[in-house]
């Protein structure tokens, strides 16, 4: 990383070999698979990413503090400074049944709770509405702006904790039609 630490290199049985080189870097305080198997092989999880307030933290002091947005463009602008990286854009057209989107398909109804892990909406509280939101075509997903973050609170289906949060990708346009 930028950062200059040594990462040490693990083999998962869950990487997609399809997916760029195959090799990824695992995150596991912010990925549920690479959580568990950080898990399972006691290695340490470091949060990065103070995704309440959606700044960097435990990073270096030049990149802590900042929206991940604002580090991610500093951080590519140092990694070609430094000769280190490029930005690269890859697509691919997967041959899935449901392709997930950003806004403009059907609502996942999941919600995700801190205690309960992944639950899904009740029958009774379908169909679930999108939030209005202005379409900048930019950055994330207008479902993980600022714009929709009252939509994204919710209370969770099962023990009922305030602090869960709608799934915020859509399923492509076809599913509903």
């Amino acid at each position: 990383p930028i950062t200059g630490d040594k990462l040490p290199v693990f083999v998962g049985d869950y990487v997609l070999m399809d997916y760029a080189t195959g090799a990824v870097m695992g995150v596991p305080a912010h990925d549920t698979r690479d959580h568990r198997f950080a898990t399972e092989h006691s290695l340490p999880i470091r949060t990065v990413i103070d995704e309440e307030n959606d700044v960097l933290v435990n990073s270096t002091e030049a990149y802590d503090g900042m929206s991940t947005n604002e580090a991610r463009a500093q951080i590519l602008r140092d990694l070609e400074e430094f000769r280190q990286g490029a930005a690269h854009q890859e697509f691919r057209l997967r041959d899935w049944l449901v392709s997930r989107q950003c806004y403009w398909g059907a609502p996942i109804p999941i919600v995700h709770c801190k205690s309960c892990g992944v639950v899904p909406v009740p029958e009774s509280e379908l169909p679930i509405e999108l939030p209005r939101v202005e379409l900048t075509g930019k950055g994330t997903s207008p479902l993980q702006s600022e714009q929709a973050a009252e939509w994204r609170r919710t209370s969770c289906p099962s023990c009922g904790a305030s602090d869960a949060q709608r799934e915020t990708d859509t399923l492509d346009t076809f599913v509903d039609s």
